[in-house]
């Protein structure tokens, strides 16, 4: 919601961008969307985030917002180290690989909400939808969500005023600040070698390529880089033909390098 993105906003100096069916704020180095309540909302303004951000690969996205949980206290803030949609029972483990200013805990996207605090994690009814969308973007190492209590069952869940809101979240914004900055760290080393984007390019730039052909294509780039560094590619792999000659080729020089390893 609007109330919850404020204190972002104001921290980070957002400035709102001209834009159609979702707010939109961009400011150095990062951008924010304002995805509106339900998982369905959340999932597509994370994918037009990320077109409007110009398609970036391996961002940090954080989804960030009040939650409810049964017994903490409001204005408590946790990561989550599990998510799962109430509804169709999949389940997501995000990768915290750096020391998060926060404990973690489990969270689960309801459809509805739960007056009953049924479940011992937080609650909430977007981070779902924002999970499933941002991975196909990006890894699980830098794809995060951040709950901060708004409710809980002495004080049920209600819609909340925005000085409530900018109450609870406000304090977060110098800890949320810090955690960006070790997810950025961690986006820059998922960064590919020049090399290989390189190599990309000048292996599909005669031939008609997929974009399922291409990121397998890049996968496989990464496999090679990883055993050879920047080898050049065996010249059988740069005289394919097609899409197709190409990637099998290339998958059986990784095979065939793998093997020889001790």
């Amino acid at each position: 919601f609007d109330a919850e993105a404020r204190p972002l906003i104001d921290h980070f100096r957002l400035r709102r961008q001209p834009d159609q069916g979702f707010h939109v704020y961009a400011g150095h180095a990062a951008w924010l969307v304002v995805s509106g309540p339900g998982k369905a909302g959340a999932a597509a303004a994370t994918a037009h985030l990320h077109g409007r951000a110009g398609f970036p690969e391996n961002a940090a996205w954080i989804n960030i917002g009040i939650a409810g949980h049964r017994d903490l206290s409001r204005g408590e803030a946790r990561l989550v180290h599990k998510l799962t949609d109430a509804a169709t029972g999949r389940n997501w483990f995000p990768a915290i690989t750096v020391h998060a200013p926060w404990d973690s805990l489990a969270l689960v996207t309801l459809d509805r909400p739960d007056t009953q605090y049924a479940h011992d994690a937080l609650l909430d009814m977007e981070a779902s939808g924002f999970m499933e969308t941002a991975l196909r973007f990006s890894t699980s190492e830098i794809v995060h969500c951040v709950k901060i209590v708004s409710d809980n069952r002495d004080n049920p869940a209600a819609i909340p005023k925005a000085p409530q809101v900018h109450a609870w979240i406000g304090p977060q914004m110098a800890a949320l600040e810090r955690f960006a900055g070790m997810l950025l760290e961690l986006a820059g080393m998922l960064e590919p070698p020049p090399s290989l984007l390189e190599n990309l390019e000048r292996l599909t730039a005669a031939m008609h390529v997929t974009m399922s052909q291409r990121n397998r294509l890049r996968h496989q780039l990464q496999q090679w880089h990883a055993l050879h560094g920047d080898a050049p590619l065996p010249d059988e792999v740069a005289a394919a033909k097609n899409a197709r000659a190409l990637l099998e080729s290339l998958q059986a020089a990784i095979d065939a390098a793998q093997l020889e390893l001790p």
